[in-house]
């Protein structure tokens, strides 16, 4: 299998969603694959929480009944040694 050179890495990926929802912007599953080629939020998630932020999380139900979270920062680590 040949790699593309021009791809981004899966931690550089990871870093951009994190940056993303550090400023404070929301990020569902959806979002996270198509602007960051991103296809698991939750292991991001995970780790951003083990380093001590905190999410808002909402469950949007569409008319279909399909329903989805919706992520977004509401708390920093308090430790400053915690680095992205």
């Amino acid at each position: 299998m040949r790699v593309n050179k021009l791809t981004k890495s899966q931690s550089d990926k990871g870093k951009d969603v994190r940056e993303w929802l550090i400023k404070g912007k929301p990020l569902t599953q959806l979002e996270a694959s198509q602007k960051f080629d991103v296809l698991h939020l939750a292991g991001v998630i995970s780790k951003m929480r083990k380093k001590g932020y905190g999410f808002k999380v909402d469950k949007v139900v569409k008319p279909d009944g399909y329903t989805y979270a919706r992520y977004q920062v509401i708390s920093l680590p308090t430790d400053k040694t915690n680095k992205l």
